[in-house]
């Protein structure tokens, strides 16, 4: 028998539990006070914007609007007062070290969102992706990204890149150059694409330059603050490698993980098949420069400029607040493990709980984790929909630790899924 299956009763007694997004009186409330901005952005270009590009601007703010509340109705935004009062200590250290900043209105939230990001709305609000947490280290790189963020705010990229867009988008030259497209009776396809990457390439390149503006702008706010200014740089630093896959799994992982109290381990469930015969090209369809599609920079280039304002690593440990610093890198751990699952990635989900429970092997709330996802799998094997949820092997995109676990995912047949998900159940009941 394995011996997971043979837990005492106090390995149940201290069980994280997920942190509830979906309160309606705070969704409502945010809502409610989104709307008032987004209505005031809208007056704003009825009364500086006519014609087109009036009508255009509006469509683009009215969709992001919708977007916007469409995911915070999901539970996309945490209304947590511990995590919330966190993050406004950080913004208030960081207004308060600089006197212009002192009329800004800034509101910021984390989200559920599993990318290492963050973003600024664009009239004050603030998002960060709590699973950036899982690639930073400190609460100074934390306070980096969240200064660069609110340069953004302040130097009115959000704003001013959809009015560079809409008056490109309907530009008498662009309609002339779409008519005479029209109007020409060869090579329609390849001019419209040609025309299409001017546009796509301009607008990015625009993009670029606007995350230089405000790395420069938001480490000139940074460098105020008591962190150690050094921390701006560490941050992109660890952004650059934010894909690179920190763990693996190996035989003995799923030996030990997948050997349960009805289920033995099957050898089969191993086999690895040989990938490297076909071609897993990057050769984008329409043949387009992917690095022009970009629209942040490489950090690279980010960090080399950032070092040219001799920023000092002084090696300062100032935090605003220690514990929850402490507390909030492992929060981030566990709700990421439990967003995986709350936006149905169950294989995605149930690759990051084995490479947690590596380490943690009798932590009941990933043990769980391991159930559920197992038990949605089995389900999507029965009904003919586990592709959806276990991709196909990509050599060029994949680390081989996750090449061999879709393998071995594909290997499980219907059966031996619901038996693992049952016996993972009643262990965590």
């Amino acid at each position: 028998m394995f011996f997971l299956f043979a837990l005492p009763n106090s390995a149940i007694a201290q069980v994280y539990q997920p942190i509830d997004t979906t309160s309606s009186k705070s969704i409502k409330d945010f809502v409610s006070s989104f709307k008032s901005r987004h209505q005031k952005t809208l007056s704003d270009v009825k009364s500086q914007f006519s014609g087109e590009v009036k009508r255009k601007m509006e469509s683009i703010y009215e969709e992001h609007y919708t977007s916007f509340v469409s995911e915070i109705n999901k539970g996309e935004l945490y209304f947590n007062d511990e995590l919330n009062n966190y993050l406004e200590k950080i913004v208030k250290h960081i207004t308060d070290s600089n006197p212009e900043l002192k009329e800004k209105n800034f509101r910021i939230y984390f989200s559920r969102e599993g990318s290492a990001n963050a973003f600024s709305v664009g009239e004050g609000t603030l998002v960060v992706h709590l699973a950036l947490l899982n690639t930073l280290k400190t609460e100074g790189e934390l306070a980096g990204v969240i200064a660069h963020e609110m340069a953004h705010y302040t130097l009115d990229h959000s704003w001013n890149s959809i009015k560079d867009y809409s008056e490109k988008i309907t530009s008498s030259d662009l309609k002339k150059q779409e008519k005479k497209i029209t109007q020409s009776r060869y090579n329609k396809q390849e001019s419209a694409e040609k025309l299409l990457k001017f546009v796509v390439y301009s607008r990015n390149s625009k993009s670029r330059e606007f995350e230089f503006e405000a790395d420069s702008k938001g480490y000139s706010y940074f460098k105020n603050t008591k962190y150690n200014q050094y921390d701006f740089v560490n941050a992109l630093s660890r952004l650059n490698d934010a894909d690179i896959e920190k763990d693996s799994l190996v035989n003995e992982d799923y030996v030990r993980f997948f050997t349960t109290k009805n289920q033995k381990f099957i050898n089969e469930w191993t086999d690895i098949e040989d990938f490297s015969r076909y071609n897993y090209g990057k050769k984008h369809m329409m043949n387009w420069e992917i690095d022009s599609l970009k629209t942040h920079p490489n950090c690279d280039n980010r960090i080399e400029k950032i070092k040219l304002l001799n920023p000092n690593n002084q090696n300062s440990t100032f935090t605003v607040d220690a514990s929850m610093e402490r507390k909030l890198f492992e929060i981030a751990k566990l709700e990421e493990v439990f967003n995986l699952y709350y936006f149905k990635e169950y294989g995605n989900g149930l690759y990051e709980v084995l490479k947690m429970l590596k380490s943690d092997n009798k932590n009941m709330y990933l043990l769980k984790l391991m159930a559920l996802n197992l038990e949605e799998l089995s389900k999507a094997k029965k009904s003919m929909k586990f592709n959806s949820y276990i991709p196909n092997v990509n050599p060029k995109t994949q680390s081989l630790s996750k090449q061999n676990y879709i393998s071995f995912m594909n290997n499980i047949s219907t059966k031996e899924l619901e038996r693992l998900a049952k016996d993972y159940n009643e262990l965590t009941q």
